[in-house]
């Protein structure tokens, strides 16, 4: 991280036609977001909108400076001035879904799923109002609606495995066993995170298959010893009163005991 805002630095410091400091400024500035330093992120977007305000994206990143450090009167401002000044429909539709995140933090899930569906008014292409959406639904027991946007989202982008999970969560929610457990095991295959074993584990359980669920959880533990998620998790609790937990717990957590 810090040798990219080093680079970065190096890059606004040289002279010359060939250097796109709007560019260079975003880079230093989306750098400095993803390593939580805001206060200088914050800086370097507002010298690059001074610098050119028509650049694509940059208020996008600054409204997300100012949801990170709560100010989400300012953060829903600048999307908005996103959406009113952006010449692309890809900057608009990221404008709306990152308006549709700041509502859903603040609990206006009316509002949040309005501009997710903006979101992708502005750009069908947009695999965040796919996915937000899917996720919108099914917390609301709307699991048609959100396997359909589930779905549309797999057809869309192939490559987001764990759309794979999420849409095994929803076959078991809608008492479709075979293709949850087909979708589960699908998403591991196709890519072994930890997000999508945890989904596996879960899916698993949630059918009954407590033996396969086991083996899973064990896969799992080979790759991440997340002691919370595995005390905590309310999908696999029925596996916490099996002795075999007890046995995993006592390998893979010794000092837990």
């Amino acid at each position: 991280m810090e040798e990219a805002i080093y680079w970065y630095k190096k890059a606004l410091a040289k002279v010359g036609d060939e250097i796109c400091f709007s560019c260079a400024l975003v880079n230093l500035g989306d750098t400095y977001i993803e390593a939580g330093r805001y206060k200088e992120a914050e800086e370097i977007l507002l010298a690059a909108i001074k610098r050119d305000s028509t650049f694509g994206g940059m208020y996008n990143r600054l409204g997300k400076v100012y949801w990170l450090t709560n100010r989400f009167q300012e953060s829903e401002e600048t999307f908005k001035k996103e959406i009113r000044l952006s010449k692309s429909e890809r900057d608009r539709s990221m404008a709306y879904n990152e308006l549709g995140n700041l509502k859903w933090q603040m609990g206006r899930m009316p509002e949040a799923e309005s501009f997710y569906l903006k979101c992708l008014q502005a750009d069908s292409s947009n695999i965040n109002g796919y996915w937000n959406l899917a996720i919108l639904y099914e917390q609301k027991g709307e699991y048609a609606k959100a396997e359909l946007f589930c779905r549309d989202l797999i057809k869309l982008d192939s490559m987001v495995f764990e759309g794979f999970g999420f849409l095994g969560l929803l076959c078991v929610k809608t008492n479709r066993p075979i293709e949850a457990e087909f979708y589960g095991r699908k998403a591991v295959k196709l890519k072994p995170t930890i997000e999508n074993y945890c989904l596996l584990v879960s899916i698993l359980t949630m059918i009954n298959k407590i033996d396969d669920a086991f083996e899973a959880l064990e896969q799992l533990l080979e790759i991440d010893k997340n002691y919370e998620w595995f005390q905590k998790d309310p999908d696999i609790a029925p596996l916490r009163t099996l002795p075999k937990w007890n046995d995993l717990m006592s390998k893979y957590f010794p000092d837990k005991k």
